[in-house]
This record gives C-alpha cells, sequence and structure tokens, in this order.
C-alpha cells in the first residue's frame, strides 16, 4: 500500500479515520489519513434513493412530538364551573353546567367561574323551590364549595373536572405544565448522550417505546399525582423523541439539503401540533383523545427495522465494516455501480481514497 500522505486533509465534523495498523498493511508511527463523508456523498448523491428514504420516512414520526407538547392545552383545560348545591342539583345534574334555574344572587355562579365558582351563598337554599326564584340576599352566609358542577358543553372531561383542580386547587394545574417543561430540560440534556453513545436507530425505538407507554398510561391516570409523573416523563420523551430525529435525518443527506430537511422536518413538527385541535374537535374527553394520541406511535417502533443507522455516527464509533455495508447499499440504490471507481477515487485524491479503499476491504 502507498505510504501516508504528507499533506493534511481538510475534513468536516464527521470522518473516517484511516487507522495506522500494522496488521492493514499501513506503517506504525505515521500520522493517520482521513477521509470526509461529505466527499463520499458527493460520489454516492447528497439526496439520492438511499438518503431519501430515510430523511422521508423519518418525517412520520415527526408529526407526533408537538402533539405530545400541546395535548395539555386540552386535557389539561378550564371549563366554567359553579358550586354544586345540594338542594338545587341532584347527583346526575353533575354531569351538566347550568345557571338557568338558580337565582340572579342566589346562583352559585355567574358566566366567570374564576370570581363566584368558589363560594355559594347558604341563606336562604331552603326548598327546590327556591332555585328558581329571584330571592334577597347581603352575602353573609356563604360557605366554601367541595363539590363543582362542569360546564360540558365544550369539554365532556379534562383533568380539572375529573380532579377538581379548582379554587384552591388552580395551583396543580400549573404544577402539570411546569413539570411536563422540566421533563424536556431533562430530555435535552439526555437523550442527545443516549442517541451519540448507543447510536440513533437504537435511541430511537427505545425512547418511542417509551414514550408511547407513558402516554397511554397517562389517560389510566386516577389523581392528579399520577398524572403529574406522566407528564414528567412524557417531556422528557416528547423533547428527545424531535432532537434524534432531527439529527438523524440531518446526517443521512448531504451538506446542501441539511437546511432544507430540517426546516421540512420543523413544518411536519407544527403540522401535527395543528391537526390535534382537529382531532380534539371530535374528541372531547381528555382520556380518550390521550389514547388516540398515544397508541399510534406504538407503530413507530417498525422503522427499526426499516431504516439504517446513521452513517456518519457509525463513523465516529470507527465501525467500518457496518460503514462499508451500507455504502454499498447507498451506492447500489442510488444506481452507483462502479463504487471503486466512481465513490473511492477522486482527480487529484486517489491516494487518499485507495487508503480507504484497503481499509474497508481488510475486513472482507
Amino acid at each position: 500500500m502507498a505510504s501516508n500522505s504528507s499533506s493534511d486533509i481538510e475534513t468536516s465534523h464527521n470522518q473516517f479515520n484511516v487507522s495506522t495498523v500494522s496488521e492493514f498493511g499501513l506503517e506504525n508511527g505515521t500520522e493517520s489519513n482521513v477521509v470526509s463523508y461529505d466527499e463520499i456523498l458527493g460520489k454516492l448523491g447528497q439526496m439520492g434513493k438511499f438518503q431519501l428514504k430515510t430523511f422521508l420516512w423519518l418525517c412520520l414520526p415527526a408529526f407526533f412530538p408537538g402533539i405530545v407538547i400541546m395535548s395539555y392545552t386540552f386535557t389539561g383545560a378550564t371549563p366554567n364551573y359553579r358550586c354544586f348545591v345540594q338542594v338545587c342539583d341532584s347527583d346526575k345534574m353533575t354531569t351538566h353546567f347550568s345557571t338557568r334555574n338558580l337565582s340572579s344572587q342566589n346562583q352559585t355562579i355567574a358566566l366567570d367561574s374564576k370570581k363566584d365558582g368558589c363560594n355559594f351563598d347558604n341563606n336562604s337554599w331552603t326548598n327546590a323551590r327556591q332555585c328558581n326564584f329571584k330571592n334577597s340576599s347581603d352575602g353573609t352566609f356563604l360557605e366554601k364549595c367541595d363539590r363543582w358542577v362542569y360546564d360540558r358543553s365544550m369539554f365532556h372531561s379534562t383533568i380539572v373536572s375529573d380532579f377538581d383542580l379548582t379554587c384552591e386547587n388552580e395551583w396543580k394545574q400549573t404544577v402539570a405544565s411546569s413539570l411536563f417543561m422540566f421533563g424536556m430540560l431533562i430530555g435535552a440534556v439526555t437523550i442527545g448522550f443516549i442517541g451519540d453513545t448507543i447510536g440513533r436507530r437504537k435511541t430511537f425505538t427505545l425512547n418511542i417505546f417509551v414514550l408511547a407507554l407513558i402516554t397511554t398510561a397517562t389517560a389510566f391516570s386516577p389523581d392528579w399525582i399520577t398524572f403529574c409523573v406522566m407528564r414528567f416523563f412524557s417531556g422528557i420523551g416528547a423533547c428527545g423523541h424531535f432532537l434524534i430525529i432531527f439529527v438523524w435525518g440531518v446526517e443521512a443527506v448531504g451538506k446542501r439539503y441539511r437546511i432544507a430537511c430540517g426546516f421540512i422536518y420543523q413544518i411536519v413538527y407544527a403540522t401535527g401540533s395543528a391537526c390535534l385541535g382537529l382531532v380534539a374537535y371530535f374528541v372531547r374527553d381528555w382520556r380518550v383523545l390521550q389514547l388516540v394520541i398515544s397508541v399510534p406511535m406504538f407503530g413507530l417502533t417498525a422503522l427499526f427495522w426499516i431504516l439504517p443507522e446513521s452513517i456518519r455516527w457509525l463513523i465516529t464509533k470507527k465501525n467500518f465494516p457496518k460503514v462499508k455495508k451500507l455504502l454499498l447499499q447507498a451506492a447500489d440504490l442510488n444506481g452507483v455501480r462502479d463504487i471503486s471507481d466512481s465513490i473511492f477515487t477522486l482527480d487529484g485524491e486517489q491516494f487518499k481514497w485507495k487508503q480507504l479503499v484497503c481499509y474497508l476491504d481488510c475486513y472482507n
């Protein structure tokens, strides 16, 4: 094999490191030759069928992170509510919201639930007939509500109506949202590290399965604490989910298309968020809506068997046998037939490419 080149070779951030190991015919103690993966893509095609396959398939999971993040807009929505009045209401009426049958001064709530939904005047509620007549009151005999009637005209149920997150418990709504955002912070740090350690494909598959499992379990939360715990872990998965997709997809294509591909992933993300509003219009129960969001994500685990690992990541891990296998697949799918001459040989840089070919061929 030819000796190492004396000139430095300019490289991108993802490179082949051709080690100077004696069993591969390279002399010990000499500097390593490096080959840029972007140069290889210049011969393979920066957006051939091989790259396009990865990019387009990853558009599908990119649809879901925005849905998970924005779902709290509907699952945590606050409907109008008023106190449950024992004399005027029955247990069956807890599924309805009405102020029509309550007097103007003794009604437990006006349309502004934030103002009047936490107390009711117990001065004159002595029989059901009084619920239909105006009665004078000076507001002296106010009692705090311990039960509420919710307006079901817009939302059949939310966590507010299911867990009574009203009045003195309104702060719990903010806690659930804050825990989710904190989870996103954790996910932004940890999922990227995991992706760099075990690979994009494994990290994506593990993350999407756990995310689907947690978001599905959220629909069966029996109380507010369980819901908050589930939302925290959902935040970790949702943020990490989009990050790993974005990196994996952009790494697959040449530098000429990276900005465009990243931009398209952002559009798909936003489209998913917008479609959530349409789904929520027809699904008004928060538990059912949560299942509609989460269950389809289990199907995304199938991408593990459809998409190849990121070649750039394999290069950083020096997994050259796998790199060569994928490059040959890419060449075949992209229609590059003479791989030795067309890919690994460049005018004026033949030595460098021959080093790479020899190094890869040693694994055959």
